[in-house]
């Protein structure tokens, strides 16, 4: 039984990098990309996110993309800023002139 090889197994030799700086490159170059994915934020429209660094209060991440150290600082809270709407049920009133009218209205607020 003959065994036929083609491209570069036709060689005979399969080159795999092995020296110590290749293995130190790749981890470096996978850490390095870790930290960058852990470092960006980005912060959705009517959002505010806190940032606390080693558990104290730093700052307020405004909506947009933002850089945070990763390790030593990390989202504390995420608050929504967004406006909430509250129907306010129909009130009926009777005025000094003795005629019934009725009232309806909303309240915006934003906690």
């Amino acid at each position: 039984m003959r065994l036929v090889m083609t491209g570069a197994l036709a060689l005979g030799k399969v080159e795999m990098i092995t020296s110590g700086f290749a293995i130190f490159a790749v981890t470096f170059l996978v850490l390095a990309l870790i930290l960058v994915f852990l470092g960006v934020k980005v912060v959705p429209q009517g959002r505010e996110f806190t940032v606390e660094r080693f558990g104290r209060y730093t700052k307020t991440l405004r909506p947009g993309l933002h850089l945070i150290i990763p390790v030593v600082d990390r989202i504390g809270r995420r608050l929504n800023v967004m406006e909430q709407v509250l129907d306010v049920p129909t009130q009926k009133l009777l005025p000094a002139t003795m005629q019934w009218s009725a009232s309806m209205g909303w309240y915006f607020t934003r906690f």
